[in-house]
């Protein structure tokens, strides 16, 4: 993870507005098709891919249709509520215990395959960074 963000710090991309949602279904987005368990699969920025580090192996998202969710990330368990704004392709995440949420924008969602981005306006660099799981 520390590679891709200092690749995405060290290489100027051109920012795109519109992402691509694409399922076996058209553009359904919906609560169904995104309550799974999504094993974290890579890292990219561009053409550039990265497997999960040591620690991030076993990382996965857990996403319930009962707007419930587990997760492990690099290790750590989480759990909380999430939802799915599907006009703006935003799911929302809100940990138990904490305040706030984290924000993940669907750049693309098909039966096994799902891409994140992490929606962070203080980090512009964010938006390069997509997140790939699988089931």
């Amino acid at each position: 993870m520390t590679t891709m963000l200092l690749l995405v710090a060290s290489v100027q991309f051109h920012p795109t507005k519109n992402y691509l949602i694409t399922t076996s279904q058209g553009s359904n987005l919906t609560i169904q098709n995104l309550s799974k368990k999504w094993k974290l699969d890579k890292y990219k920025v561009s053409f550039f891919s990265e497997a999960p580090a040591e620690n991030e192996k076993n990382d996965y998202i857990y996403l319930k249709s009962d707007l419930t969710f587990d997760s492990i990330s690099e290790g750590e368990f989480e759990a909380g509520r999430w939802r799915l704004d599907a006009k703006k392709k935003r799911i929302y995440l809100s940990k138990k215990n904490e305040v706030g949420e984290i924000v993940f924008i669907i750049d693309e969602i098909e039966p096994k395959k799902l891409v994140l981005i992490i929606d962070d306006h203080s980090d512009s660099d964010a938006q390069y960074l997509k997140i790939h799981f699988k089931i």
